[in-house]
């Protein structure tokens, strides 16, 4: 046996374990239900407006003006259940795609089997850290604040990659100015970003 094909069986391992714990996590998808601030904001963009809600929630009471919109445009609004569900997966999904896309900058030399399994270990290991799996992953605004915001940074991280092996000048001025856009997007997701 060949210490490649040893290298590979590991690989495969490891895609396997977390495949499986990632359908563990998904399958509570279905279990999932709005709770308080889901129908505030939806009952409040239902009579004032998706303008009006984000004001009153930016000068009101949380500050963050990225994620004030987005929970103001939620699938509850619609009355969408079903919506609702398949908006945190997404979120998740799109977790382990800038994972995917970030740890492929990273680790460039390495084969499609190893990129996969290594960006599965690093969204089940921001997985496992939440403070709060239920608040992170299962609640719309805090999948949004959290989860959202870090497969945001994780792009700042692939854009920043990108940036670096690029020497075009416009293609430099390209990345800055969504750099920026990011930036600006990711410090109104809530107040700990703008620290970091």
């Amino acid at each position: 046996m060949t210490p490649d094909s040893n290298k590979n069986k590991h690989a495969y391992l490891k895609i396997i374990v977390s495949v499986f714990a990632l359908l563990v996590y998904f399958s509570f998808f279905f279990y999932t239900h709005p709770i308080g601030d889901d129908f505030v904001n939806s009952s409040s963009v239902i009579k004032n407006g998706v303008l009006q809600t984000c004001n009153d929630l930016f000068f009101g009471w949380s500050g963050r003006y990225s994620s004030n919109l987005i929970l103001s445009l939620n699938p509850m609004v619609l009355g969408s259940y079903l919506g609702y569900q398949f908006s945190l997966i997404l979120v998740l999904l799109h977790l382990l795609l800038s994972f995917y896309w970030l740890t492929r900058l990273l680790y460039k030399d390495s084969s499609k089997i190893n990129l996969v399994s290594i960006s599965l270990i690093f969204s089940l290991v921001y997985i496992t850290i939440l403070p709060s799996i239920s608040h992170g992953i299962y609640w719309f605004g805090g999948s949004l604040t959290y989860t959202g915001k870090q497969s945001i940074l994780n792009y700042i991280g692939v854009l920043v990659l990108m940036m670096r092996k690029n020497e075009s000048s416009f293609s430099q001025n390209i990345y800055s100015c969504i750099l920026i856009l990011l930036a600006i997007l990711i410090i109104g997701f809530n107040e700990v970003s703008l620290v970091f």
